[in-house]
């Protein structure tokens, strides 16, 4: 940011940087750990590597000092970046820190990756001011002249009292002089003089963390080790409502995570690895070429490229923990909409261009009208509901769908004759033809293999109904599996079919008023508002063969609208608080799907629902990243990504969620019950500040939360790598489109994975690799044992040779490629990388199509 706005420095900072006089790196952004993907973890950390090593050196420590709690994987990420150590103040309780000591090792979930824990007694500026005599809020100015040396001895011996007061392994003691809130101290070095010659017994050494963590090196102590997450609720400094503020810029960041590393860089992989380079005519208009005649073509390699690194920097600059937390000034947040919208819609047009490129190259089935092309972002094969909807050219509505063998695939289909002509604008030229324009809006439900997409097509003829597996019964509905049954207070009682356990009361609805801010959740002293008997009304929404969903509108009557000018208790004000729900069940599915939508017009409040297992347990475990950690009940506000999750008596019970983050436990006679926060709704960055500190926006007013989970059951015993698959498959949907066919169709096949894994991974990353030639495979064994690994790539991608590396991609081991596939050996939670260089000699896979006389010719619809 500052040579954005004084290019000019750019010499005098290499200079510096080169003089060890300033230190840069190694992160972009200094993220929250907790509330963004692993990938993005590891982005960071890259992006930022590269940027600071261009300026010829980056910092090898990991400075994480005001993160609310840090993930288990981080020893194994900061090792795989080359990092020493991470250096920190937040997230351990005093106990542990008296029994871990201040400097420690650090284990990854992987058992082997290690890191040195270091942390900071009285936070991480815990010397900043150093000779500036406090004074009423703000303080002065810290780059003064005006120092008090006598002071700067009572801060020192105070902070060393403080390093002594807890279990020092280190004799190097951390003084941050310097702290985010204030300039920088320029007198900092000629206290430090004072200091030296005021107390002999104390070396002051004026460096960075580099040249502090070396210090450490050179020590001989046996220092303690420790394996986990350092989030700690006894840790009084937490601040765990940042996992529950504002849910919609969570929301945004998953999605536009997920768009960049489940649909743009996978589809952008395979594009550039079977040779699918040529600039594709987009069927419909595009806003950004607008008149401009020839110009609506896919958006070419080279630029894609380019664009892929812009959008992960302009992604993770939501990722600060100040920002994605929610706890700032509104101002800031609304430029995270801004910068996750734009990352969004430029990612998904990246993306469709490149699933465009996939549906040119698929030779269509004889007698195709038009073309479906679904893309399958997860490792494992399965089944999805799809739904299509959009303009064909045929003859009449008389239709149905086949997959690329030519068999056919049931489907509730809406087909009307939308023009008796079929007309499609098009930035090069109009396309016209004498058949009519179909609109279809049509669901069905498609196999799909393993990391790689399937094509269906419409023909002509009569489509035949599909056969009934989801029934509604009377509130309620049923498939072979689960039977589900709602209740007048709007949660629902599930039945397992197979065992015969009913779970009741599930998603019963609460409000409690927060006497906290935007960091704390204090819950007020004066009760829950409960859904209650009769609080629901419920209505059938949608019947299929293949699923069923019912609306469910609850309204807790006559809630506080806020809290009371004191914000000690709820006030007086009241009005209905309403919340939607919709309950789905799928064929052959055990989950239970649920959206929830809520337009807040409350304040200081926070919404849940909560979950009775039953169980007669206290332990949880909830998904972070690349790994499952466990925690003991009675807690609230627990972090977590993807699912949350209890067993016992045989059985499990799990919360998938798209952007859960938090989850509450609480124990009691009746068992174990989780919870699911929907919307934690607070005006005041920091109460003790108020109303310095207001921040309007974190109340929501106004604003429609949307939530979507998932119930899911399944057996005691299942692995971590089992109860991730069933999260994944309902958090990540397929991406679908349908198209038209034109002359220009390719020979290739209508089905293929881009690659197969061995089960029990999770398939972080496919993409382009930095030279930008090979391609990167990054995986999680997320099984609780070390395993044998083989990723084995479609007969489209031919391997040339493969290497393990680091996460900056710097050799470990060369592997072999056999068979166009790649084994290793990956520990368990083990974070694998790979890279694969591929040949560039084959023919381009567009060299089958027909060519046209010239480029003005007009397109001809099949």
């Amino acid at each position: 940011d500052h040579l954005a706005l004084n290019p000019e420095r750019r010499a005098r900072f290499a200079a510096l940087i080169a003089a060890k006089r300033l230190t840069v790196g190694p992160f972009y952004v200094q993220p929250d750990n907790t509330l963004i993907t692993g990938e993005s973890l590891i982005r960071n950390g890259i992006i930022g590597r590269r940027i600071a090593d261009g300026f010829g050196r980056s910092s090898r420590q990991g400075m994480a000092p005001d993160p609310f709690g840090i993930v288990s994987q981080v020893p194994q990420i900061w090792a795989g970046l080359e990092l020493d150590s991470i250096i920190f103040s937040r997230g351990v309780s005093t106990a542990e820190v008296d029994r871990l000591g201040t400097v420690f090792r650090w284990l990854g979930a992987d058992g082997d990756s290690e890191i040195l824990g270091i942390f900071q007694p009285g936070m991480y500026a815990n010397a900043y001011y150093w000779g500036i005599p406090p004074g009423t809020y703000p303080r002065a100015d810290a780059d003064t002249d005006q120092i008090d040396l006598a002071y700067s001895l009572t801060q020192t011996d105070a902070l060393v009292a403080k390093h002594e007061a807890r279990r020092m392994t280190s004799r190097v003691l951390y003084f941050g002089n310097g702290v985010d809130h204030f300039p920088a101290q320029h007198t900092t070095t000629a206290v430090a003089a004072h200091n030296a010659k005021a107390r002999p017994d104390i070396r002051f050494v004026v460096t960075d963390t580099d040249g502090m963590v070396a210090l450490m090196k050179q020590e001989s102590v046996r220092r303690t080790t420790y394996s986990g997450e350092l989030r700690m609720h006894e840790s009084e400094n937490l601040l765990a409502g940042t996992l529950d503020a504002r849910p919609y810029l969570k929301q945004q960041y998953d999605a536009a995570a997920e768009m960049l590393e489940k649909r743009f860089e996978p589809l952008q992989a395979w594009c550039h690895g079977t040779g699918l380079t040529r600039r594709e005519m987009r069927e419909t208009h595009h806003v950004a070429y607008a008149y401009n005649v020839g110009n609506n073509r896919t958006i070419p390699e080279e630029v894609m490229e380019r664009s892929r690194e812009y959008l992960w920097k302009l992604l993770l600059k939501n990722a600060p923990h100040d920002d994605i937390c929610g706890c700032s000034r509104d101002s800031t947040h609304e430029d995270a909409e801004n910068r996750a919208k734009r990352v969004l819609e430029t990612g998904r047009n990246l993306a469709m261009d490149c699933l465009l490129k996939v549906a040119r190259s698929i030779a269509p089935v004889a007698g195709a009208r038009g073309q479906v092309v679904v893309f399958n972002p997860l490792p494992e094969a399965r089944s999805a509901l799809i739904r299509i909807r959009g303009g064909i050219a045929a003859p009449s509505a008389m239709l149905k769908l086949v997959d690329h063998q030519g068999l056919e695939v049931p489907c509730v289909l809406g087909a009307r004759v939308a023009a008796d002509s079929f007309k499609l604008f098009h930035s090069e030229d109009f396309v016209e033809r004498a058949d009519k324009r179909i609109e279809v809006d049509a669901r069905f439900v498609a196999a799909l293999p393993a990391f790689g997409y399937a094509s269906f097509y419409w023909i002509d003829g009569t489509a035949r109904t599909a056969a009934t597996e989801v029934t509604a019964t009377v509130n309620g509905m049923r498939n072979a599996e689960v039977e589900v049954a709602i209740t007048s207070d709007g949660s629902f009682d599930l039945t397992d079919l197979t065992t015969g356990h009913r779970y009741r009361g599930l998603n019963r609805l609460i409000d409690r008023g927060d006497l906290g801010d935007l960091y704390t959740t204090t819950y007020a002293p004066d009760g829950a508002a409960q859904a209650q008997p009769g609080s629901a009304t419920i209505e059938l929404h949608e019947a299929l063969p293949f699923s069923v969903t019912w609306k469910v509108s609850v309204t807790l009557p006559a809630v506080s609208t806020g809290l009371d000018d004191q914000r000690k208790t709820r006030s007086g004000a009241r009005e209905d608080l309403r919340v939607t729900f919709f309950y789905t069940l799928e064929a052959g599915s055990r989950d239970v799907r649920i959206r929830s939508e809520h337009e807040n017009r409350h304040r200081d409040h926070r919404l849940t629902v909560d979950f009775p297992t039953g169980l007669d347990t206290s332990e949880t475990q909830a998904h972070t990243a690349f790994d499952v950690v466990r925690h003991r009940a009675p807690f609230m506000q627990n972090a977590c990504a993807l699912f949350a999750t209890a067993a016992g008596a045989g059985r499990r019970f799990t919360i998938a969620s798209r952007s859960m983050h938090s989850y509450d436990a609480a124990t009691g006679t009746d068992g174990l019950t989780l919870s699911k926060c929907l919307l934690k709704a607070s005006g005041w960055v920091n109460k003790g500040l108020v109303p310095d500190w207001a921040a309007p926006g974190g109340d929501c007013i106004g604003r429609t939360i949307v939530h979507d989970y998932a119930v899911q059951m399944g057996a005691e015993s299942d692995g971590h790598a089992e109860i991730f698959a069933r999260a994944a498959a309902f958090v990540h949907d397929p991406v679908s489109e349908q198209y038209l066919l034109f002359d220009e169709q390719g020979a290739g096949p209508g089905s293929a994975s881009f690659l197969r894994i061995t089960p029990g991974c999770e398939l972080s990353a496919f993409t382009l690799a930095a030279d930008g030639r090979s391609l990167t495979v990054r995986f999680v064994n997320l099984s609780e044992r070390a395993q044998s690994v083989q990723v084995e790539f479609s007969p489209a991608i031919r391997v040339r040779s493969a290497r393990r590396t680091n996460l900056l991609e710097r050799t470990i081991a060369k592997l072999a490629a056999r068979a166009n596939a790649v084994t290793c050996r990956a520990r368990a939670k083990e974070i694998v990388t790979l890279i694969i260089a591929i040949s560039t000699s084959r023919p381009d896979a567009t060299a089958a199509r027909r060519t046209r006389s010239g480029p003005k010719a007009k397109k001809r619809v099949r």
